[in-house]
Protein backbone atom coordinates (compact mmCIF):
# COMPACT_ATOMS: atom_id res chain seq x y z
CA UNK A 1 0.00 0.00 0.00
CA UNK A 2 1.76 2.90 -1.25
CA UNK A 3 1.05 6.86 -0.04
CA UNK A 4 1.71 9.73 -2.31
CA UNK A 5 4.05 11.91 -0.40
CA UNK A 6 1.94 15.56 0.49
CA UNK A 7 3.50 18.52 -1.26
CA UNK A 8 6.23 20.00 0.25
CA UNK A 9 4.98 23.25 0.21
CA UNK A 10 1.74 22.27 3.13
CA UNK A 11 4.60 20.13 4.32
CA UNK A 12 6.78 23.32 5.47
CA UNK A 13 3.92 25.41 6.44
CA UNK A 14 2.97 22.82 9.33
CA UNK A 15 6.25 21.78 10.47
CA UNK A 16 8.75 24.86 9.07
CA UNK A 17 11.17 22.39 7.99
CA UNK A 18 12.63 22.21 4.57
CA UNK A 19 12.36 18.34 4.51
CA UNK A 20 8.97 15.85 5.34
CA UNK A 21 11.62 13.47 6.50
CA UNK A 22 13.43 15.37 9.02
CA UNK A 23 15.93 13.87 10.48
CA UNK A 24 15.38 15.55 14.05
CA UNK A 25 11.57 14.05 13.74
CA UNK A 26 13.02 10.71 12.76
CA UNK A 27 15.19 10.01 15.05
CA UNK A 28 13.30 11.39 17.90
CA UNK A 29 10.25 8.63 16.50
CA UNK A 30 12.63 5.82 16.81
CA UNK A 31 14.22 6.67 19.96
CA UNK A 32 10.36 7.35 21.32
CA UNK A 33 9.75 3.62 19.81
CA UNK A 34 12.59 1.50 21.25
CA UNK A 35 11.74 3.01 24.39
CA UNK A 36 8.51 2.01 24.56
CA UNK A 37 9.61 -1.56 23.19
CA UNK A 38 12.50 -1.85 26.14
CA UNK A 39 9.37 -1.05 28.42
CA UNK A 40 7.18 -3.59 27.38
CA UNK A 41 9.70 -6.32 27.43
CA UNK A 42 10.50 -5.60 30.94
CA UNK A 43 7.12 -5.77 32.29
CA UNK A 44 6.66 -8.90 30.01
CA UNK A 45 10.09 -10.19 31.56
CA UNK A 46 8.22 -9.18 35.11
CA UNK A 47 4.77 -10.96 34.17
CA UNK A 48 6.60 -14.08 33.25
CA UNK A 49 8.39 -14.30 36.47
CA UNK A 50 6.04 -14.09 38.58
CA UNK A 51 4.05 -16.21 36.74
CA UNK A 52 6.99 -19.10 36.85
CA UNK A 53 7.46 -18.12 40.59
CA UNK A 54 3.58 -18.94 41.45
CA UNK A 55 3.87 -21.71 38.88
CA UNK A 56 6.17 -23.75 40.57
CA UNK A 57 5.20 -22.87 44.63
CA UNK A 58 2.32 -24.57 43.60
CA UNK A 59 3.70 -27.59 42.24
Amino acid sequence: MYHRAPDKDSISDHLNLNSPYHPVIISTLITHTMQRMLENTYSLSKEVKNFQHIYYSSL
